[in-house]
């Protein structure tokens, strides 16, 4: 779902606004940055990054560190 609705938002925003989003803020999934990138949606010049939200990063570190202990 996360990986389709992706791929319409991005397609939407060239089309309708006129705008490409280069950075996608994601919770530690792949999958959609690797359809975005594969689909080149804007090109292949064109390059996509991905963030990591860091509440995810904080909830994962939390874990990892509690198991330790």
């Amino acid at each position: 779902m996360e990986v389709l609705a992706a791929d319409i938002l991005w397609k939407r925003s060239v089309s309708k606004c006129g705008m490409r989003y280069s950075t996608v803020v994601s919770d530690g999934d792949e999958k959609t940055v690797i359809h975005l990138v594969k689909d080149a949606v804007y090109g292949h010049d064109v390059q996509i990054e991905k963030e990591e939200c860091i509440n995810h990063v904080a909830k994962k570190m939390e874990t990892r560190l509690k198991n330790l202990v």
